[in-house]
């Protein structure tokens, strides 16, 4: 015999198949960042050596610079062509590795023609400097 409960639909909620899993999210490229901190780097690198370059820290023997001061006082001095409007000053000798204390315009006795002397500061510490000594630019 045959039971009629058996054959009757069960009360229980049909439980729906399992969910899908969430498709693996694509991992973002750190390319883009790598990059854009590279391009960061290389554009402050070049305007520091920009910067650099012409300082008059860089200039050598020979080479001019233009300098703004005041009073006994330095602001700004800049290499630039002798040929320059701005060109005030020649370098007629050169000392690096200098403390500002050391800065004495009788360092330039050698150089005969010297008429002026200036300490320019290295980097932002400015622990030490360069001691150009200068003559008149005769244009």
């Amino acid at each position: 015999m045959t039971n009629p409960q058996a054959n009757a639909p069960q009360d229980q909620p049909i439980q729906p198949a399992g969910e899908q899993p969430a498709a693996p999210k694509k991992k973002k490229s750190v390319l883009p960042k790598v990059l854009g901190i590279l391009l960061v780097v290389l554009v402050a690198g070049g305007f520091a050596v920009y910067r650099y370059m012409n300082s008059a820290q860089s200039a050598k023997v020979g080479e001019c610079i233009a300098a703004k001061v005041e009073g006994e006082k330095v602001n700004s001095a800049n290499k630039v062509d002798c040929g320059n409007a701005d060109a005030q000053y020649k370098v007629v000798g050169k000392y690096e590795d200098k403390k500002e204390a050391d800065f004495k315009i009788e360092l330039c006795e050698p150089h005969a023609d010297t008429t002026d002397a200036i300490w320019v500061p290295e980097g932002r510490s400015g622990a030490t400097g360069t001691v150009l000594c200068l003559t008149a630019n005769k244009k």
